[in-house]
């Protein structure tokens, strides 16, 4: 949609060297408005004045347009925050916030007709563990025989409390960055181990951990690249690594329950694998590709599925070294279903019994 307000520049306020402010607007398909302001300044005082002017003109010509806009999104840039208080007080709600911008958003139908449908910010933090594991003393592989294996474990430096438990290596998911790259990355960050991805193993869900968000925690079953390579613990981060047997990390009254589950998971899987013709109960990823419709771009994103699925139906697990980059989704069966919402917020969490850490 083009808007001859959108166009045009402020008289106000430029001169040599300073871009005119704007304000450019395009319709998305839910028949809102998103708007893109730039060139505004709280160190230029007709800025405020002229924004608001072409503000409440945007809204009319908005409320008019047939059929009449529905949601209405601003970007603000982050030196123009007199902007966003001008459009608090017409109403509009801070939507989230960066570095570089304040977006705020408006909802102009009646709600008591057509509910506000806008969605929230991203509300889900995604973390991933690392149960790295290899045959006795670094000899033969895991599978052979699961409950003489040894996996690889950490002690934080800063720990939750004086024990500084044993966990698995994790920590959170980038922005951007694919679950099975992340974990990959945080076993070599924290112990210097080079790992492959085999198979997620088990996922949790939790709600309300921090500032009413919730966390999606996901934890892989991980091959060393050399079973008789030792640790070497990130000075910045982790007090202690080292490989023990998975009886030993059964045994410590000191590991969480939590992370024993885990382990436990990753050992059933090792176990189903290796039974003649049998296959693992894990989740295998599968690099796909959709163009959702031909006007559109297509994308890829990691496809998650039950190993057992997969082995049925012929198809083989893909290489990490052979995947696509590209954006994520996780399909899980069997009953559970979860997928992390767009846009996540990514950062560690603090570890402690009661609540949830991306580094478990």
């Amino acid at each position: 949609m083009a808007s001859p307000i959108a166009d045009a520049s402020a008289a106000a306020g430029t001169g040599p060297g300073r871009p005119a402010p704007t304000i450019s607007v395009h319709k998305d398909r839910f028949d809102g408005r998103v708007c893109k302001c730039s060139g505004f300044s709280d160190s230029r005082s007709a800025d405020v004045a002229d924004f608001g002017a072409r503000i409440a003109e945007l809204l009319a010509e908005f409320r008019a347009s047939s059929p009449p806009a529905r949601g209405v999104w601003v970007e603000v840039p982050s030196d123009f925050l007199m902007g966003a208080m001008h459009l608090r007080r017409q109403g509009f709600r801070i939507h989230h916030a960066d570095d570089s911008a304040v977006t705020l958003t408006a909802w102009l139908p009646d709600e008591t007709k057509d509910p506000n449908l806008l969605p929230d910010f991203a509300h889900t933090y995604c973390g991933v563990g690392a149960l790295v594991v290899r045959g006795p003393g670094g000899h033969g592989r895991a599978s052979d025989d699961p409950a003489a294996a040894e996996v690889l474990v950490v002690r934080e430096r800063w720990a939750a409390d004086a024990e500084k438990r044993f966990k698995f290596p994790g920590g959170a998911v980038d922005r951007g960055e694919r679950l099975c790259d992340a974990v990959v990355r945080e076993a070599r960050e924290e112990t210097g181990i080079v790992a492959s991805f085999v198979r997620v193993v088990a996922m949790e869900h939790f709600t309300s951990v921090r500032g009413g968000n919730s966390d999606l925690y996901v934890a892989c079953l991980c091959e060393p690249a050399d079973p008789l390579q030792e640790p070497e613990a990130d000075p910045l981060e982790i007090a202690e690594a080292r490989w023990m047997p998975v009886a030993a990390v059964l045994a410590d009254p000191r590991v969480y329950p939590m992370n024993k589950e885990l382990l436990r998971a990753a050992l059933a899987d090792l176990s189903a694998a290796a039974l003649p013709g049998g296959a693992a109960a894990g989740m295998v990823c599968e690099p796909r590709s959709i163009r959702p419709d031909p006007a559109r771009r297509a994308f890829t994103y990691d496809h998650y599925v039950p190993s057992r699925v997969a082995h049925a139906s012929g198809r083989e697990a893909v290489e990490t070294t052979s995947w696509r980059w590209g954006v994520f989704a996780i399909g899980a069966a069997v009953g559970v279903a979860a997928m992390v919402a767009s846009g996540l917020a990514l950062r560690s969490l603090p570890s402690n019994a009661g609540a949830v850490s991306h580094s478990r």
